[in-house]
């Protein structure tokens, strides 16, 4: 039993950072300064907008960070007095271990279940006689063990890391048991005390339990006339068993749960309203009258009551020997388009059932998705195509692949809709080992992800891969009949809205950033104080960055720390008509949309044209499309008979028409494209515009543009190239530079050099005029004495290589001066200490290594920045790159890394033949690039470069790291565009320069010409 004292010491300790601000300084104590250091850094820059948003706006952060006098708790909360209420029982309980009643389906041991279970029984009062009249021995059963569930996610970590310590100084066997007796003699109030968070979460998720299962078992006796009539039985009660925790935790932890019935069919209970199934079933019928030869699209059964939802059960079941599945996946485009005019989201694997002959949509609460009118993105897609166009993008469904890039540039399917191979149906998580034992510990261990979308035949599932052309075909023919459909889908949805209280769930942050933010929420430190537990939490107001912060953004953050807080999945639903956003069925935010949901539908619908209909199928295309082979891809040889005079040039013409696909144009004055793209540290790919970058971006596209017009006097890629110069032009002007960065790969260095080469060739376009602008944006502003990485891809070396490209342009003395300000900058980055880096060790290659520093030191030794005889501060290794034999050979002869960059040695280049992938950074373009600027003879790089686009002609495309047959790669560095620029470069090698700078190359100016 704790005393009063330690009942308070648990109480304070337990305490959120706004819940210590009500308390008055005299309970106050100082905050130490680690504590404080972490609020600066978990907000990221966010401190004025989030000090505002608590209504603490001038305030000193660290007035605001301190510790509660636990003499000051009083009275003490209810909860740690009824939490040593149980405590009490908890030693003299004769209930040791579970134990399930006949007939119980089999459970998964809990980890610390011999203490839990007890805990479990001693917290969950006994049943009442209307509860057991309605739920059957195992139904109750299930239902404490769910309970036992989340008490044991809750305590986990922490009771793990406190038997760990008495493990290490107990090494006889039977530890485990030894430790459960002494937790229960008074060792868990010990527990408590170290862990008060943990204390108040163990009690918050009883209340939760205790008031979900109720309101349950309430709406099951209010809806049982409607459940008989929905199942076709009349036998309800008692109920069998339920699978709980089939969703994300809601609303007091509130979740999904599966009931079998007395008579044995199982229903799903949705404790949230289920309006937008709803309107997802009316609208997919009038597809469905309008053409019922091709279009069938049940939707399950349901119940829908102002707060909660029955719905029909799913089940997995086999094709029928009759359908094929191509029928299947065609069925299954159809839902990707209805989704996608209907500005539907979050359609994961786990909300799509295969069932026969139909993928059926179980969960489609996100339906009529509005657009913040706050939201950057809405902003931004006023003057950038291509995010207007994603805001229209089957994209946002949620139904389209999702690939990572591992570091050997091979792929893997992250979504699991893509293909049912081993490698890609597993996925890691940590899972205790020889669980509830004296060896128990963490260990990572791969798990299944769910199949149940993917239809089988005799119980083997059947991928996409083989049928990505089917789900194209659905695409269109759903997209094809809503032109018809426009006006009776728009008179449905106005009929479903007339009343005005239609509310679909509005999705403002991916809901994995919640799982990851309630995951670490569980971890020790975090539990040791709820003041750390806040603070992890503050990560979240990173979103208030930007200065248009507005009123709805901030309601939306508080409401999500709120829920955090509690331990729930912030859940916002939005009133579709008036545009009110809702939270706890309370309403926080008013015309939170610039569009409303209906609006949007309404507005898409209108401008749905065939064009739109083509890029919606390409997209589709690309992304189930694309291969990603784990096996090495084989060598291939020297080109043979391929006749590169021949296939060059209609192959660049090929290239150029397949970018102009997806190219996103406004009357000529702005472009962008829309491609699948890397996104994020983890190297995540997802369908996403074109940046302003070089390496993968808009400059890149407008470089192997602008040759393609040179080369093959295509008027559609010279205005392209325009185009792509003037949406750089507006992403610059109503950006940040600073956030656009230096460096070559990445930032405006890289785009400096290729407006260079750009206004070399067409002197009349307006690159002439983005390096005036990038110019005159660093002689006015102060960025580049913000900037802080030095390499060549995303630093000052780039900016510096770039620069020295503009000199025909900016003159020298004009770039001289630039110069001179980027030189002494780098000088200052490199002379800080490895202490104050990114920690990361310097190679040799040019990207992010010795090479790319050497390559700016020899640019600014022309200027006579440096002196012939001075170098730049060492930082790191530098020198030539090994080649051993058993290095690989992509990386021993890539441009980033390897000898391709530093071009020391051709003989390594010229040994690796074939190896790689075929891009330019890393690839085979790559090395053919190397090899003619270090001099080699112009007819074995054009009869391997022959080789390369003959192989690729004749199967699923270039060997990127997505390939397929007009996959959305147009990038220059990993994509189509590079392939456009080797070739051009091979075409006529005294004409075109190397955009891949090198340590050893200088080139004499090119003659110009205009455009016939």
């Amino acid at each position: 039993m704790l005393s009063r004292a330690q009942m308070q010491s648990i109480a304070a300790g337990a305490l959120s950072l706004e819940e210590r601000w009500a308390f008055p300084g005299s309970t106050r104590r100082p905050c130490d300064a680690e504590t404080l250091a972490n609020w600066y850094e978990a907000l990221n820059g966010a401190m004025p907008q989030r000090l505002h948003l608590a209504g603490q706006e001038g305030t000193d952060p660290a007035d605001l960070l301190f510790e509660i006098d636990p003499a000051g708790i009083d009275p003490l909360p209810a909860w740690v007095v009824a939490l040593n209420s149980a405590l009490c029982d908890l030693g003299s309980s004769a209930e040791r271990r579970v134990v399930a009643p006949p007939g119980s389906p089999s459970l998964s041991p809990e980890p610390f279940e011999e203490l839990l279970w007890p805990l479990a029984r001693t917290l969950a009062d006994d049943w009442t006689a209307e509860q057991k009249r309605l739920l059957s021995e195992v139904a109750r059963f299930q239902a404490r063990h769910a309970l036992l569930r989340r008490l044991a996610r809750q305590t986990e970590r922490s009771l793990g890391v406190v038997f760990a310590n008495y493990r290490a100084s107990h090494t006889e066997a039977g530890a485990y048991g030894r430790f459960i007796a002494l937790m229960r003699q008074g060792g868990f109030g010990q527990y408590l005390l170290a862990y008060p968070v943990a204390a108040r979460a163990i009690m918050r998720t009883v209340d939760n339990w205790h008031s979900a299962l109720q309101e349950m078992i309430e709406r099951l006796a209010r809806d049982q006339s409607a459940l008989k009539r929905l199942t076709g039985t009349s036998a309800i009660f008692p109920i069998r068993d339920i699978d709980f925790e089939l969703s994300d935790p809601h609303d007091g932890e509130r979740s999904v749960a599966r009931l079998t019935l007395a008579a044995g069919k199982s229903v799903h209970y949705k404790p949230r309203p289920i309006e937008a199934e709803h309107v997802l079933a009316s609208v997919a019928r009038k597809f469905e009258d309008f053409d019922p030869a091709r279009f069938s699209l049940p939707c399950p059964a349901m119940i829908a009551r102002p707060d909660c939802g029955w719905v029909e059960t799913i089940t997995q079941t086999d094709l029928p020997e009759d359908v094929p599945p191509s029928l299947y996946f065609r069925r299954f485009g159809h839902w990707l388009g209805l989704m996608h005019v209907l500005q539907g989201g979050d359609i994961h694997p786990d909300n799509v059932v295969a069932c026969g002959a139909h993928p059926h949509i179980v969960d489609a609460e996100v339906l009529l998705q509005g657009v913040l009118s706050e939201n950057n993105f809405f902003i931004d897609a006023a003057r950038d195509p291509a995010l207007r166009a994603l805001s229209y993008s089957t994209i946002h469904t949620g139904m389209l692949p999702s690939f990572a890039v591992k570091e050997d540039g091979q792929t893997t399917d992250q979504s699991g809709w893509y293909l049912p191979q081993a490698n890609d149906l597993n996925r890691l998580r940590q899972r205790w080992a020889e669980i509830n034992s004296d060896d128990m510990h963490l260990a990572d261990e791969t798990g299944p992800r769910a199949t149940h979308h993917l239809p089988t035949i005799g119980g083997r599932q059947v991928g996409a891969r083989e049928h990505a052309a089917d789900i194209v075909v659905g695409l269109r023919e759903i997209l094809e009949a809503s032109l018809d459909l426009r006006d009776p889908v728009a008179v449905e949805l106005d009929r479903l809205m007339a009343s005005g209280t239609i509310a679909t769930r509005f999705v403002f942050r991916d809901t994995q950033v919640y799982g990851a933010m309630l995951d670490r929420l569980a971890d020790p430190p975090a539990q040791r104080s709820g003041l750390a537990r806040s603070i992890r939490l503050e990560t979240l107001a990173r979103v208030l960055k930007s200065p248009k912060t507005g009123s709805v953004v901030p309601a939306l953050l508080r409401s999500e720390l709120t829920a955090l807080e509690r331990g729930d999945v912030p859940l916002f639903r939005t009133f579709v008509a008036s545009g009110e956003i809702l939270s706890r069925r309370q309403v926080i935010v008013t015309n939170a949309f610039g569009p409303t949901g209906v609006q949007w539908v309404k507005t898409r619908l209108a401008a749905l044209a065939p064009a739109s209909i083509a890029r919606e199928a390409d997209i589709v295309s690309s992304a189930y499309m694309a291969t990603h082979d784990k096996s090495p891809a084989p060598p291939r040889d020297s080109g043979g008979s391929a006749n590169f005079r021949e296939l060059a040039v209609p192959e660049m013409e090929r290239l150029t028409t397949l970018l102009s696909r997806t190219a996103l144009q406004d009357d000529g004055d702005a472009l962008n494209w829309l491609a699948i793209q890397p996104v994020g540290t983890e190297g995540r790919t997802h369908v996403a515009p074109l940046d302003t970058s070089l390496y993968d971006g808009l400059a890149g596209i407008a470089l192997a543009l602008a040759v393609s017009a040179d080369v093959t006097r295509s008027r559609m890629a010279a205005t392209l190239c325009e185009g792509s110069l003037k949406t750089i032009a507006h992403k610059l002007s109503a950006g940040d530079l600073a956030e656009v960065g230096p460096g070559y790969g990445e930032g405006v260095g890289g785009v400096l050099a290729a407006s260079a080469q750009i206004a070399s060739l067409f002197p009349n376009m307006i690159a002439r005029q983005v390096i005036d602008q990038i110019a005159t944006a660093l002689e006015r502003g102060q960025e580049l004495e913000t900037w802080d990485v030095e390499d060549l891809y995303g630093g000052i070396a780039g900016l510096i290589l770039g620069l020295g490209a503009v000199e025909p342009v900016l003159g020298r003395a004009r770039t001289a001066v630039l110069m001179k300000r980027a030189f002494k900058r780098l000088k200052l980055l490199l002379a800080r200490p490895q202490s104050d880096t990114t920690g990361r060790a310097w190679g040799s290659g040019m990207a992010h290594g010795a090479g790319g520093i050497a390559a700016a030191q020899a640019m600014l030794q022309s200027f006579g920045v440096l002196g012939p005889h001075e170098n730049l501060p060492e930082s790191g290794e530098s020198g030539a790159p090994a080649s051993t034999d058993d290095e690989k050979p992509a990386r021993a002869t890539s441009w980033c890394h390897g000898a391709g960059g530093l071009a020391l040695d051709t003989s390594i280049l010229q040994r690796a033949a074939g190896c790689g992938p075929d891009h330019l950074c890393c690839g085979e373009a790559g090395r053919l690039d190397s090899r003619l600027a270090l001099g080699d003879d112009v007819e074995p790089l054009r009869r391997e470069a022959a080789g390369m686009v003959s192989a690729a002609q004749g199967s699923v495309g270039y060997r990127f790291y997505l390939r397929g047959p007009d996959t959305l790669k147009p990038g220059l560095f990993t994509g189509h565009a590079g392939i456009i620029y080797l070739l051009a470069r091979l075409h006529d090698p005294d004409r075109y320069d190397s955009i891949l700078p090198r340590m050893t190359l200088t080139r004499a100016p090119r003659p110009k010409k205009e455009i016939a």
